[in-house]
């Protein structure tokens, strides 16, 4: 069996293709979740949703023209993700059930031997930081409350749960002027407009230049996206000026 994680990336685009396909025409003998193939899928993507595999994929393979140093970063950070995903899927499959097809196609000789334990609730608190990066693009790196020297991950967490809403910033003659009209303030999850699951503790969310000067307001929490009972607690609003 190869190891996913050793293939070169076009082997691994080829891979992962067939995975999919296979997990998706399969999921009822496999026992795959609606929810994992929905995840896989968001992952998977289309030739114009960005941030998703096949989108930049297409940039990728487009030569210098297309493979910025963007793409390059993005289809690493995508192939992670992937792999992630995909094991996730893999350990979950009982191991009577693998045929060979399964093992060919998977790379894998069975799921996990033994079945994971699950994971507890998650008790650490998650501290953001949100840094523009100009385009729409903005960076948020985050950290657990005892340990501030480097974004990570909690403990029984597999990602990092946003909710965000885009809104406008107070203006006169066009120039950001707080003190002209009071901008609208979120002080719950609930009021936000979008919710986004990211398998890093650093990520970005691409909002597009359009909203440049607009005002972003988020929300963030670890997270384990089989266990969401387990979820962390919500952080306290955050929130910053997008470029």
């Amino acid at each position: 069996m190869y190891d996913i994680t050793k293939l070169t990336i076009e082997e691994f685009n080829t891979k992962i293709r067939k995975a999919n396909e296979r997990l998706n025409a399969e999921k009822t003998r496999l026992g795959v979740s609606d929810t994992n193939l929905e995840d896989l899928g968001a992952l998977m993507g289309d030739l114009v949703t960005p941030d998703t595999w096949l989108h930049t994929w297409e940039l990728y393979a487009g030569g210098e023209a297309t493979c910025t140093s963007n793409v390059r970063k993005g289809i690493s950070s995508l192939r992670t993700r992937i792999e992630n995903k995909l094991s996730s899927i893999y350990n979950d499959i009982p191991a009577s059930i693998w045929n060979d097809d399964d093992r060919s196609i998977f790379g894998r000789t069975t799921g996990a031997k033994d079945a994971p334990s699950k994971p507890g609730v998650i008790a650490d608190n998650c501290c953001a930081t949100a840094v523009a990066m100009g385009g729409g693009i903005m960076k948020i790196s985050c950290k657990t409350a005892t340990d501030q020297s480097r974004p990570s991950l909690a403990k029984d967490s597999n990602g990092v749960q946003i909710a965000y809403i885009v809104v406008d910033q107070p203006t006169k003659d066009g120039v950001p002027d707080p003190n002209t009209v009071k901008r609208q303030t979120i002080t719950s999850p609930e009021q936000c407009t979008h919710k986004e699951f990211f398998m890093e503790a650093s990520f970005r969310l691409e909002l597009g230049p359009a909203n440049a000067g607009r005002n972003l307001q988020f929300f963030v929490r670890y997270y384990n996206a089989r266990y969401p009972a387990n979820a962390g607690p919500w952080s306290d609003s955050n929130s910053s000026n997008i470029a």
